[in-house]
């Protein structure tokens, strides 16, 4: 067989050629004019504001290695005024995905014990690397590749932010004039003070089986914030003129499954490491608009891909489903009369149902028992535990207590749909186990009613992860130093998981000595991220997963469907007597689901072959027209 050494020439030339132009006309669009705002801007990830109506995007987004084209419409934009510099980010995506809720991870993977505030000798941190998608933003502002800022956003709004001393690569520093011993120092236990950031989702979170159109990103980052990491040799703010090094990028990724990864990026380096500063663009700021600069990116920066959703049920050709116990959660106002609450159990008998779960008390329990009783219809209680709204179960000492980071998520709007960013009230720890008042509140509710069981609620962490109050960092410690051969993420894991288990253990042992018999059902809420299906380890007998949720946008059949399959396939494993019992949620008021909906959703929930069903809440079935047919229909 010849050599063909003319023809590899011939076509390493070219490639060469093609990189030399590639390289020269994406180098004339690396610089970007920040213009200064005088307008105020609402950090809510809409871009509506008239400010960034005027304000041009960035040149282009180029694959970060080679320049090519992109196949997601991938656009940014900035602005300033005198305390914030402003980032935008508006990306195309058919598949709006994340995985990562607690801040700075996995960015944090190299500074262990920083999440879990354990100072036990941990050998690994155990977080995963970047797998997910987020747009990623790095300023240096004075140009010298030192003290330089990156941080990352994801679709929820997760945030990962740091400042770094120098880059990581020897290279790197060298083209930047800095030795090439000085260490990268990161420091990622800064979390930028006064950082407002915001996304706004034209879709659905974590559903692949619909095709969503994009999400956006909003940014304001503090300019004392900026010169507090970066030094004193920028001016903060600019003036007119002053220019800045910045990369903006975009991580894209199909699917947490899908191997090929994208990184998209103003402006191009040409090599896979963002850490180089040497090689960012140029953000000139300007006092005024200039009118004639171009608004909308160059070429090469449009959707082209083609999304197609996985296969999913057909409702339509489901059977009725056959379900044995089937439980109706009613919430009943203060000032309910006797003579309502006694319609209620006839209404859920008349449904379908065989178990009621009202929020009651005193003489409308029992009249709500009584007539249950007659119908053949069983009562539990339902008992909220940790949740402490009132200050009533518990002293100060015994609240959780969770990062400040977290506590400025509280009452802003909801970053996913589905779900409270972070709860605000009091909320009892539960690494401590059951509060003197909590024990009583279980004691006295099944011996003063005569009740078949209760339903645990609001059993968890406020932040859905972990509680960081003295108590529980002293537990953790110890709990680290017993199992040294654990990650930090495996020790924080676990750690939590025990003491949701042991807080059930203790209600389990609580009903055993007042009345042996009494089932016990939870609600899983709040979530628990660092196992979302750790309700299969506790020791109750029906464990409720939310498998369809109350508010637009509702889920799609196929998400609700592989919800069924990750919770139906992890029953038994643990604990023998806990039934998956599936949660599907219906709400009156605005955006309610139509009939026809909620039937499509009991039969894929009966498709699934668990026995078991319940549904909240009751006056959602006695609000919405059609909701108390289709159930009566599905249900009898």
């Amino acid at each position: 067989m010849k050599s063909n050494r003319h023809g590899s020439s011939v076509k390493n030339t070219l490639l060469m050629l093609i990189t030399i132009f590639l390289t020269a006309s994406l180098t004339a669009n690396d610089n970007y004019f920040c213009f200064k705002t005088t307008e105020p801007v609402n950090i809510d990830g809409k871009l509506d504001e008239n400010s960034w109506k005027d304000i041009p995007y960035l040149p282009y987004f180029k694959d970060m290695v080679n320049g090519s084209d992109i196949f997601l419409s991938t656009k940014a934009k900035m602005m300033w005024d005198d305390k914030f510099l402003y980032i935008a980010y508006e990306f195309d995506d058919p598949n709006i995905w994340y995985k990562e809720t607690i801040r700075d991870i996995p960015m944090c993977y190299a500074n262990i014990g920083y999440i879990s505030g354990i100072k036990a000798g941990i050998k690994e941190s155990g977080w995963d690397g970047y797998e997910e998608n987020f747009a990623k933003l790095y300023i240096d502002p004075d140009k010298d590749g030192r003290n330089y800022i990156e941080m990352h956003v994801n679709p929820a709004n997760k945030i990962c932010d740091k400042w770094q001393g120098a880059p990581w690569g020897k290279e790197a520093r060298l083209s930047s004039g800095i030795p090439a011993d000085t260490p990268a120092a990161p420091h990622v236990e800064w979390n930028c003070p006064g950082l407002k950031t915001a996304v706004a989702v034209n879709g659905t979170l974590n559903d692949p089986f619909d095709i969503d159109k994009g999400w956006t990103v909003e940014m304001a980052i503090p300019m004392s914030s900026i010169k507090e990491v970066c030094g004193n040799k920028a001016g903060y703010p600019p003036k007119d003129g002053d220019s800045w090094r910045m990369l903006l990028g975009r991580r894209h990724r199909n699917s947490l499954e899908a191997a090929e990864v994208n990184y998209w990026t103003w402006p191009v380096l040409f090599e896979k490491d963002c850490h180089n500063p040497h090689k960012w663009g140029d953000v000139i700021f300007k006092e005024k608009i200039n009118s004639s600069i171009q608004k909308d990116p160059i070429s090469g920066n449009k959707t082209t891909a083609v999304y197609k959703p996985p296969e999913t049920v057909n409702p339509l050709t489901l059977p009725k489903a056959k379900f044995d116990w089937k439980a109706l959660c009613v919430w009943l106002p203060k000032d309910v009369k006797t003579k309502e609450a006694i319609e209620m159990v006839r209404f859920a008998k008349a449904s379908g149902f065989n178990t009621i779960i009202p929020g009651a008390a005193g003489k409308i329990m029992e009249e709500i028992i009584i007539e249950a009783k007659k119908l053949d219809v069983k009562v539990f209680s339902w008992l909220t535990y940790c949740y402490d709204s009132e200050g009533k179960k518990g002293g100060q000492d015994l609240l959780q207590v969770i990062r400040p980071y977290e506590s400025e998520q509280i009452n802003k709007p909801r970053s996913n749909p589905d779900r409270t960013n972070i709860y605000d009230k009091n909320w009892l720890c539960p690494d401590r186990g059951l509060s003197e008042r909590e024990i009583k509140m279980t004691e006295d509710e099944v011996k003063n009613y005569e009740v078949d069981g209760i339903l645990i609620d609001f059993m968890g962490y406020k932040n859905y992860y972990a509680c960081f109050c003295e108590y529980s960092n002293k537990k953790r410690e110890e709990f680290a130093r017993a199992n040294p051969k654990l990650t930090e993420k495996e020790i924080l894991t676990q750690f939590s998981e025990n003491s949701l288990i042991n807080y059930a253990k203790q209600v389990r042992k609580i009903l055993n000595s007042v009345k042996p018999g009494l089932k016990i059902g939870i609600h899983i809420y709040p979530d628990f991220d660092l196992d979302p299906v750790y309700g299969t380890k506790l020791d109750v007998d029906y464990c409720a997963q939310t498998v369809a949720w109350f508010y637009e946008p509702f889920w799609s059949y196929g998400k609700i469907s592989q919800k069924l399959m990750m919770y139906k396939s992890e029953e038994g494993k643990y604990e023998k007597n806990n039934m998956f019992t599936p949660f599907l949620g219906m709400k009156q008021g605005k955006d309610v689901k139509t009939p026809e909906r909620l039937r499509n959703e009991i039969r894929i929930i009966g498709a699934s072959g668990s026995k078991n069903i319940m549904l909240a809440f009751y006056h959602s079935m006695i609000e919405v027209p059609g909701f108390a047919e289709v159930v009566k229909e599905e249900l009898q």
